[in-house]
């Protein structure tokens, strides 16, 4: 079944804009009488939605992890409202996707397709559009957090910055700092943005200031001694949510290692020359986005390739992990970090690799 599916995957990936207009195609002329306004504004959000559902479909195939495209589709759930769209049009577009494909997909790979698209469209109505705020699971600083988002939301960024520094000076770790401020702010930042309540300019501008406040707290990080261990942290080619890979490499510097953060959009070729340079320890690649899977495959798979890097230890991270745990094991990397502790607790520990 896997090799099935890896076929349909790439199927969907290689004939995307003949599906994109053949779905549609089924879309209008089977549910325009239930539609509201169907306009040329209306045509462009729904493709543009739907590119995504084929790019989610696709890399959930090719990786045997139906939990992925199930995620797309409980996000757009939460999503939809907060665009004015009703939340059974994405029933809709799973039956117009369904129907399609039974009619046009090749018969060796149909069957794999229509299973996805049958347990997404059986699970949907069980989804909640509602998300718990995640500062609320802070422990330590739950109060200064929401100080901290309400600061940023209010775009005055130079007290968002003076709150972190006065925290440190009493005393804070800057470990919690990380944590509960700005991993769980950014998390908080996501939802804010899912559910319609900010503008994903606004969801930008906060993350650019949380870094340049992180930025601030860099004395306080690049001085203590080092234990020779190397960290190389990157986002695969493409990716461009970087902040999660640069707290980790912030920490991880903390903690004594020497960290080489490259950043978003990185190219292997890139992450291989430094890797080889800095003679590095562990590789951290993190994507958040699904159809960014194959990408870390793909660069997994030259790094091992490359004799100069065939001992370095790689630990993958980033909200698509989170989906499905075993996902790692699939693109050939030694292990994950859920999150930025789980993360620290393995790579301080790499005998752990291979959990």
């Amino acid at each position: 079944m896997q090799e099935k599916e890896r076929k349909a995957g790439n199927y969907i990936k290689d004939n995307t804009l003949m599906l994109l207009e053949k779905i549609m195609d089924t879309y209008t002329k089977t549910y325009k009488k239930d539609m509201v306004e169907f306009d040329k504004k209306n045509t462009s959000m729904y493709l543009n939605g739907l590119k995504y559902h084929l790019a989610y479909l696709s890399e959930s195939l090719m990786f045997s992890s139906p939990e992925l495209f199930l995620s797309a589709i409980r996000w757009g759930k939460v999503y939809m409202p907060s665009i004015k769209v009703p939340t059974d049009h994405i029933n809709i577009i799973l039956i117009s996707m369904r129907d399609t494909f039974k009619e046009i997909m090749p018969e060796d790979i149909k069957n794999p397709v229509i299973n996805y698209l049958n347990e997404a469209l059986e699970k949907i109505d069980g989804f909640s559009t509602e998300i718990p705020s995640f500062l609320d699971e802070n422990k330590l600083l739950k109060k200064e957090s929401k100080k901290y988002l309400e600061l940023l939301l209010n775009n005055d960024r130079m007290k968002a910055g003076r709150l972190v520094l006065d925290l440190v000076k009493k005393g804070k770790e800057i470990k919690d700092i990380y944590i509960e401020i700005f991993q769980n702010t950014q998390y908080e930042l996501g939802r804010l943005w899912q559910t319609g309540v900010i503008s994903v300019a606004q969801e930008h501008h906060c993350t650019a200031s949380t870094q340049i406040i992180m930025s601030q707290l860099y004395p306080y990080i690049f001085r203590g001694k080092k234990s020779g261990n190397v960290f190389i942290g990157a986002c695969v080619s493409g990716e461009l949510h970087e902040i999660g890979i640069r707290m980790l490499s912030d920490i991880l510097e903390l903690n004594g290692w020497d960290t080489y953060y490259l950043g978003a959009n990185m190219p292997v070729e890139s992450i291989i020359k430094t890797i080889i340079d800095k003679k590095a320890t562990v590789l951290g690649l993190s994507a958040t986005m699904t159809f960014h899977v194959e990408k870390i495959e793909q660069q997994i798979k030259a790094v091992r390739e490359s004799k100069e890097c065939r001992n370095i230890k790689i630990i993958t991270g980033g909200y698509v992990f989170k989906l499905s745990r075993n996902l790692w094991k699939k693109i050939g990397a030694d292990t994950y970090g859920e999150d930025l502790n789980d993360s620290l607790s393995k790579i301080n520990n790499i005998q752990s690799f291979k959990v």
